[in-house]
């Protein structure tokens, strides 16, 4: 009811091709998300050089990749024409209504 659609860029996996290395392509998905402001908490949570960025949290029934589980390469959105990355993802599999609760933040220049 409170989630509306967002569009998720992620870079998908790089491969060798006849002994060259090719970077991965971006793909766009297409989610439902509920955007929300990042709380003080929320932001206490986070590495210590994001702390003082602009953040939100997401929740959606899609999981998410974060600067956690790839450093590299975390999925980023566009929320209120700025470029974000998603820094944490915490599952919510309670079985009443599971999702996951992502954080993202400001994306570095």
């Amino acid at each position: 009811m409170f989630r509306k659609p967002l569009t998720v860029r992620r870079k998908l996996p790089g491969a060798w091709a006849n002994g060259v290395w090719v970077d991965g392509s971006d793909v766009d998905l297409s989610i439902m998300a509920s955007v929300q402001p990042a709380t003080p908490e929320d932001m206490q949570s986070l590495p210590e050089g994001r702390r003082n960025m602009a953040a939100y949290r997401l929740y959606t029934s899609t999981e998410l990749r974060s600067s956690e589980d790839d450093e590299t390469n975390p999925d980023r959105v566009t929320l209120f024409n700025d470029d974000y990355e998603i820094t944490q993802v915490g599952r919510w599999q309670n079985g009443i209504r599971s999702h996951y609760r992502a954080i993202a933040t400001k994306a570095r220049p």
